[in-house]
Protein backbone atom coordinates (compact mmCIF):
# COMPACT_ATOMS: atom_id res chain seq x y z
CA UNK A 1 0.00 0.00 0.00
CA UNK A 2 2.48 2.40 0.81
CA UNK A 3 4.25 2.32 -3.01
CA UNK A 4 0.42 3.56 -3.98
CA UNK A 5 -0.26 6.30 -1.21
CA UNK A 6 3.16 7.79 -0.46
CA UNK A 7 4.99 9.88 2.32
CA UNK A 8 3.23 13.28 0.83
CA UNK A 9 -0.39 11.47 0.45
CA UNK A 10 -0.61 9.80 3.82
CA UNK A 11 0.05 13.74 5.50
CA UNK A 12 -1.78 15.28 3.56
CA UNK A 13 0.20 18.26 2.08
CA UNK A 14 -1.89 20.96 1.05
CA UNK A 15 -4.99 19.47 2.16
CA UNK A 16 -3.87 19.36 5.65
CA UNK A 17 -2.81 22.72 5.89
CA UNK A 18 -6.13 23.84 4.19
CA UNK A 19 -8.24 22.33 6.11
CA UNK A 20 -6.41 23.08 9.06
CA UNK A 21 -6.44 26.74 8.17
CA UNK A 22 -10.24 26.56 7.28
CA UNK A 23 -10.84 24.71 10.54
CA UNK A 24 -9.03 27.70 12.66
CA UNK A 25 -11.11 30.25 10.75
CA UNK A 26 -14.21 28.49 11.91
CA UNK A 27 -13.50 28.22 15.01
CA UNK A 28 -12.24 31.58 15.50
CA UNK A 29 -15.45 32.85 14.20
CA UNK A 30 -17.40 30.91 16.42
CA UNK A 31 -15.57 31.76 19.45
CA UNK A 32 -15.66 35.51 18.43
CA UNK A 33 -19.59 35.02 17.50
CA UNK A 34 -20.02 33.50 21.08
CA UNK A 35 -17.88 35.69 23.16
CA UNK A 36 -19.47 38.47 22.49
CA UNK A 37 -22.14 40.11 22.54
CA UNK A 38 -22.34 42.97 20.38
CA UNK A 39 -24.71 42.51 16.75
CA UNK A 40 -21.02 43.77 14.32
CA UNK A 41 -18.89 40.93 16.42
CA UNK A 42 -21.75 38.65 15.87
CA UNK A 43 -22.13 38.83 12.40
CA UNK A 44 -18.77 38.95 11.58
CA UNK A 45 -18.39 35.67 13.62
CA UNK A 46 -20.67 34.02 11.93
CA UNK A 47 -18.95 35.24 8.92
CA UNK A 48 -15.67 34.34 9.61
CA UNK A 49 -17.49 31.12 11.03
CA UNK A 50 -18.88 30.03 7.45
CA UNK A 51 -16.05 31.38 5.59
CA UNK A 52 -14.10 28.87 7.43
CA UNK A 53 -16.36 25.86 6.92
CA UNK A 54 -16.67 26.94 3.18
CA UNK A 55 -12.40 26.98 3.16
CA UNK A 56 -12.34 23.07 4.90
CA UNK A 57 -15.32 21.92 2.46
CA UNK A 58 -14.13 23.94 -0.87
CA UNK A 59 -10.29 22.42 0.26
CA UNK A 60 -12.01 18.87 0.22
CA UNK A 61 -14.08 18.69 -2.77
CA UNK A 62 -10.92 20.61 -4.63
CA UNK A 63 -7.82 18.03 -3.54
CA UNK A 64 -10.58 14.91 -4.24
CA UNK A 65 -10.12 14.58 -7.37
CA UNK A 66 -6.28 14.92 -7.58
CA UNK A 67 -6.09 12.59 -5.31
CA UNK A 68 -8.09 9.87 -6.66
CA UNK A 69 -6.83 10.55 -9.88
CA UNK A 70 -3.16 10.46 -8.36
CA UNK A 71 -3.99 7.32 -6.92
CA UNK A 72 -5.33 5.30 -9.87
CA UNK A 73 -2.30 6.26 -11.70
CA UNK A 74 0.05 4.90 -9.28
CA UNK A 75 -2.53 1.68 -9.19
CA UNK A 76 -2.31 1.46 -12.80
CA UNK A 77 1.61 1.66 -12.44
CA UNK A 78 2.27 -0.62 -9.74
CA UNK A 79 -0.44 -3.02 -11.47
CA UNK A 80 1.84 -2.72 -14.47
CA UNK A 81 4.86 -2.94 -12.10
CA UNK A 82 3.28 -6.58 -11.00
CA UNK A 83 2.55 -7.95 -14.16
CA UNK A 84 6.35 -6.99 -15.32
CA UNK A 85 7.62 -8.72 -12.67
CA UNK A 86 4.95 -12.08 -12.29
CA UNK A 87 6.21 -12.01 -16.23
CA UNK A 88 9.95 -12.63 -15.37
CA UNK A 89 8.81 -15.07 -12.53
CA UNK A 90 7.29 -17.20 -15.05
CA UNK A 91 9.53 -17.16 -17.82
CA UNK A 92 12.24 -17.54 -15.33
CA UNK A 93 10.26 -20.94 -13.92
CA UNK A 94 9.83 -21.86 -17.93
CA UNK A 95 13.13 -21.28 -18.94
CA UNK A 96 14.65 -23.44 -15.76
CA UNK A 97 11.65 -26.20 -16.41
CA UNK A 98 13.26 -26.56 -19.89
CA UNK A 99 16.65 -26.78 -19.07
CA UNK A 100 15.81 -29.25 -15.86
CA UNK A 101 13.82 -31.67 -19.20
CA UNK A 102 16.70 -30.67 -21.18
CA UNK A 103 19.11 -32.18 -18.83
CA UNK A 104 16.66 -35.22 -18.03
CA UNK A 105 16.59 -35.77 -21.84
CA UNK A 106 19.91 -35.32 -22.92
CA UNK A 107 21.00 -38.78 -21.60
CA UNK A 108 18.23 -40.96 -23.53
CA UNK A 109 17.81 -38.89 -26.60
CA UNK A 110 22.14 -39.57 -26.77
CA UNK A 111 21.10 -43.39 -26.63
CA UNK A 112 18.35 -43.26 -29.41
CA UNK A 113 20.90 -41.24 -31.84
CA UNK A 114 23.14 -44.19 -31.35
CA UNK A 115 20.78 -46.92 -31.31
CA UNK A 116 19.68 -45.17 -34.75
CA UNK A 117 22.94 -44.81 -36.00
CA UNK A 118 23.98 -48.66 -34.69
CA UNK A 119 20.52 -49.68 -36.58
CA UNK A 120 21.39 -47.25 -39.81
CA UNK A 121 24.65 -49.36 -40.19
CA UNK A 122 22.94 -52.38 -39.49
CA UNK A 123 20.38 -51.38 -42.14
CA UNK A 124 23.16 -50.56 -44.95
CA UNK A 125 25.33 -54.09 -43.96
CA UNK A 126 21.68 -55.51 -44.65
CA UNK A 127 21.49 -54.18 -48.07
CA UNK A 128 24.45 -54.58 -49.00
CA UNK A 129 24.15 -58.46 -48.23
CA UNK A 130 20.79 -58.42 -50.05
CA UNK A 131 22.34 -56.46 -53.06
CA UNK A 132 25.68 -58.68 -53.47
CA UNK A 133 23.07 -61.86 -52.96
CA UNK A 134 21.01 -60.95 -55.81
CA UNK A 135 24.06 -60.83 -58.21
CA UNK A 136 24.31 -64.47 -57.26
Amino acid sequence: MSDIVGDKGIQGSDLGTLTLAGGGIAAFGAVIALATNIMVFDITGGILATVGIGLVALALLWKRTGIISEFRQKLAKSRAEFRDRLNREIAGIFEKLFLEIDHQLKEPLARLEKQAAHLSSLAEEAERISNDLERL
